[in-house]
């Protein structure tokens, strides 16, 4: 049986890498900041960055990789789901506006793309 050539072998591009720096640097000065315990039980190390207000996307990390979406969570209410219920991010949004003032707040959801801020509900911008 007579082969024919093999086909020359497609190069593909390479994938895309989402430097985590900022979010290193985020979640490093949280800690300083706020203390090293989880926001939300305030018991056991805070060992995960939650993104609270927006969740993550590789696309969109350079905007979102923030400190007012970063909140501290030990692994356990991270994995739990709790955390990404709407009357935890409205809770989580008033904490950030008590902390660093709501127009510091609002200026950063401003600033993000428009597709972000039409695809989650934010509505409780207008709670406080």
């Amino acid at each position: 049986m007579i082969l024919g050539k093999p086909k020359p072998r497609r190069e593909r591009p390479a994938p895309k890498r989402v430097s985590r720096g900022a979010w290193i640097t985020a979640k490093a000065q949280a800690i300083v900041k706020r203390g090293p315990y989880c926001e939300t039980c305030k018991t056991e190390y805070a060992t995960d960055g939650h993104h609270c207000l927006i969740p993550f996307q590789k696309r969109y990390a350079e905007y979102l990789d923030h400190e007012i979406n970063l909140e501290l969570a030990c692994h356990y209410d991270h994995m739990t789901g709790d955390l990404d219920t709407y009357e935890h991010r409205k809770e989580f949004y008033l904490r950030q506006v008590a902390r660093y003032g709501k127009q510091a707040v609002d200026a950063w959801i401003e600033s993000l793309p428009e597709k972000l801020k039409i695809s989650h509900r934010l509505d409780f911008m207008e709670a406080k």
